[in-house]
């Protein structure tokens, strides 16, 4: 079976470049959470071949358009100043390398659904070559907010959009069953992966059989939206 995987994600190499010209000003989370995504399929013998908007590019960082870690290739599309013109390449050079790496009708696309320009690609590209194609949606489009987010009637028209795109796709990759409520308006097939397990920290993340001491997470943005203030104050 042949996957390609369209996202933000690239090689732990890559990253590591970005994280330190960024001085760790990067998304982690994304990283993190694609790249397990990725390596779970790889450790179940699918033939895997990413391709990757970087979330940070210049030109001092030596990237190659193409690498392969572990098994996986990552192809990398190339990142441009002009906000117009950037988005318009960023759509082409997806469908470009799409339509290169299919090999047949079993080729299955797989899609960040939160970026609307590689989604468009995706969409395309299935309809020229008539293969099955599936969104991760990690997060419901218009509710994506920090402390200092303005719902704006241009940012109410990209999310009304996003939700349109993500709809078009034939089936579904959620994190929680809330979201398939919200946005599989049509009832098409999908999934609920409500965690995922680095199996590298299977000998970090120890618990000891008596320990009786209570552990909490919390899984979020960090914003007063959230009232994450408020479970601070009641844990003080």
């Amino acid at each position: 079976m042949q996957i390609i995987y369209i996202s933000r994600v690239c090689s732990e190499k890559t990253f590591k470049k970005i994280y330190d010209l960024t001085n760790g000003r990067v998304g982690q989370q994304i990283q993190k959470y694609h790249k397990l995504i990725v390596d779970g399929l790889k450790n179940n013998d699918v033939n895997i071949t990413v391709i990757s908007k970087l979330q940070y590019y210049d030109k001092k960082i030596d990237i190659n358009s193409f690498e392969e870690e572990e098994g996986i290739k990552y192809n990398y599309i190339k990142n441009y100043k002009n906000p117009l013109f950037k988005q318009l390449c960023f759509y082409f050079s997806t469908l470009k390398l799409i339509l290169k790496h299919i090999k047949d009708k079993n080729t299955v696309i797989i899609c960040d659904g939160l970026n609307i320009m590689l989604s468009l690609a995706a969409k395309k590209a299935t309809k020229i070559k008539k293969c099955k194609n599936a969104v991760i949606v990690t997060d419901v489009p218009g509710i994506i907010m920090t402390d200092n987010s303005k719902t704006t009637f241009k940012n109410r028209c990209i999310s009304k959009f996003n939700i349109k795109l993500i709809n078009s796709f034939q089936s579904f990759i959620f994190l929680t069953e809330q979201m398939n409520d919200m946005l599989n308006k049509y009832h098409k097939p999908y999934i609920v992966i409500e965690g995922q397990v680095d199996i590298n920290m299977a000998n970090k993340n120890i618990i000891k059989a008596n320990d009786l001491k209570k552990i909490f997470l919390y899984a979020g943005i960090i914003s007063r939206k959230n009232g994450v203030d408020k479970l601070v104050q009641a844990f003080s």
